[in-house]
């Protein structure tokens, strides 16, 4: 869509994937959609992202105690 007048472009863009690559990319996902349902969580702690996460205060990395802001 363009902005500066009332023309609609439509593209198509065919991605095409080997049967083995769809297969790989399923299994991937069932194991991670697995683990998701059985509330497996790996919590990978990092003093330069954690702060900026928005589940930062219900995560259970959250340590302990005052959050002091400097």
């Amino acid at each position: 869509v363009y902005l500066s007048h009332d023309t609609v472009e439509k593209l198509v863009e065919v991605v095409e994937l080997k049967s083995n690559k769809i297969r790989s990319k399923k299994e991937k996902s069932n194991t991670m959609l697995d683990s998701i349902a059985a509330g497996d969580f790996p919590v990978e702690v990092d003093s330069v992202t954690c702060p900026r996460c928005p589940h930062f205060f219900v995560c259970s990395a959250v340590p302990k105690g005052r959050l002091t802001l400097l």
